[in-house]
């Protein structure tokens, strides 16, 4: 949402000259000198990706990162001897909530934006209400559940999901791109050997058309920082056990590309009706922080 209001400010003050006077110019003002600082604090997050960027952690525990390195190198693992406790997951979510922290100048930015593009009548109250209520209705829909059904009992459709997920998903009448923007969609495959991990380490990029809204712990600071860093401790915390012959890989979503994961099908459902089999699958699973069980 805040890319594509940033997106639509900048054409409006361009293109509706106008319009500047009295409040209106005012908010023109101030989204401005908060795009600015956002540009120049942007210079520091180490998130200008193109292409995929994949953090491949090998067998063993989490990594050790050498900052002086690029981004998308592999990570040297270690033994550190980790005896962690498990805490309940509510606890752990909370946490990573209440280390947010006060309100940033990015939420400002989205403030004077929207604030802006309502007057101007670039949007309408009820066209935002609308996405915003595609969205709602999207976790509930889960077409992503969908996809991952179709693959999980059609080996060829499968292999065209993994080939071009937009292509296949249309085949079901399903629409891979963001509801808000149009993003490019990878779905990436479960195995024994491997296990995915999607997170966005800038700010919540997330295939809220196929999963519905991300969930609160999925913006915090904590899990987009973790997630990199430890993957292997962060999974345990969701109560993900994972072999150490397990090399996990974290996907970074970016404004123009989401993943979803396509989780293992659990042994011993090979005679399972759809029904029973879609009951298996979850929006977290197809994040990865979790694991498809019966």
């Amino acid at each position: 949402m805040g890319c594509l209001l940033l997106s639509l400010a900048m054409i409006s003050v361009v293109s509706c000259p106008e319009q500047h006077h009295g409040c209106v110019k005012d908010e023109e003002m101030r989204s401005m000198a908060l795009v600015w600082w956002m540009e120049n604090a942007a210079i520091y997050t180490g998130h200008s990706f193109e292409d995929e960027v994949l953090f491949n952690h090998s067998s063993g525990d989490d990594c050790v990162i050498d900052h002086t390195n690029d981004h998308s190198h592999s990570h040297h693992h270690h033994e550190d001897g980790d005896s962690h406790v498990h805490e309940p997951r509510p606890i752990v979510e909370n946490r990573a909530i209440e280390r947010e922290g006060p309100p940033t100048p990015k939420r400002e930015l989205f403030q004077t934006l929207y604030n802006l593009l309502v007057k101007k009548g670039v949007v309408s109250l009820e066209e935002v209400r609308l996405m915003c209520e595609k969205m709602d209705t999207a976790a509930q829909k889960l077409d992503g559940a969908s996809l991952v059904l179709k693959a999980w009992t059609d080996p060829k459709f499968e292999a065209r999901l993994l080939s071009n997920a937009a292509s296949a998903a249309a085949e079901i009448g399903i629409n891979t791109s963001n509801p808000n923007a149009p993003t490019v969609l990878t779905v990436l495959k479960n195995t024994a050997a491997i296990h995915n991990l999607v997170v966005c380490t800038l700010c919540s990029c997330y295939p809220s058309g196929l999963l519905g809204i991300a969930p609160s712990w999925y913006k915090s600071r904590e899990y987009r920082s973790r997630a990199v860093r430890e993957p292997r401790s962060v999974l345990k915390e969701f109560g993900v056990l994972l072999p150490c012959g397990t090399s996990i890989r974290v996907h970074d979503s970016t404004a123009d590309h989401r993943y979803i994961v396509l989780p293992a099908r659990p042994e011993g459902t090979e005679h399972w009706a759809e029904e029973e089999l879609r009951s298996l699958i979850t929006r977290d699973t197809m994040i990865g922080v979790a694991l498809c069980s019966k």
